[in-house]
């Protein structure tokens, strides 16, 4: 995506943001976690209490005023949008291209032989423990594409992250 001069620049740590992504919770029993197009923070709401925004319920049962606020505002302003999700194919797709590109021989063979097994995701972590150096090399990759995919994803909101995730303490 080409960057253009309506892009805002906002501090956001990437590598959190990219973990939170990745993170599915498919029975939905965890915290919403949405961003906050301001600030650039991964805000985190009590599903319970966010439900019981959503059915008017009586709120004084949550106790704290300020995180029902906090839940109201992300339930109602604009500048907060869900994370995105990674989808299984595309988690998929980088394994495959991955080997495409980046091996050869029998590392080659022996990775999209395991693709191709019935359970191919558990199926190619353990074919990649028997090649350290690969299996490495294959984690950096994989972390560059999901931060390419962040990336991609705040240009779509027409954020320019300033990466704050690589910071030295103090």
């Amino acid at each position: 995506m080409e960057k253009n001069s309506s892009m805002r620049k906002i501090p956001i740590d990437l590598e959190e943001l990219v973990d939170q992504a990745n993170w599915t919770d498919e029975m939905e029993l965890g915290p919403l976690r949405v961003f906050d197009l301001e600030t650039g923070k991964i805000v985190w709401v009590e599903r319970e209490l966010a439900n019981a925004l959503d059915s008017e319920e009586d709120l004084s049962v949550y106790g704290d005023p300020e995180e029902i606020e906090l839940a109201r505002r992300v339930m109602t302003e604009d500048r907060f949008v869900s994370l995105p999700e990674r989808l299984p194919d595309e988690n998929f797709q980088i394994m495959k291209n991955f080997v495409r590109h980046h091996t050869s021989g029998d590392i080659s063979k022996t990775l999209e032989d395991a693709l191709k097994k019935r359970r191919p995701f558990r199926s190619f972590k353990d074919a990649l423990y028997d090649f350290p150096e690969v299996q490495n090399h294959y984690f950096k990759f994989e972390a560059e594409c999901h931060r390419q995919w962040i990336v991609d994803w705040l240009h779509s909101l027409q954020i320019e992250p300033i990466d704050t995730g690589h910071e030295s303490p103090g």
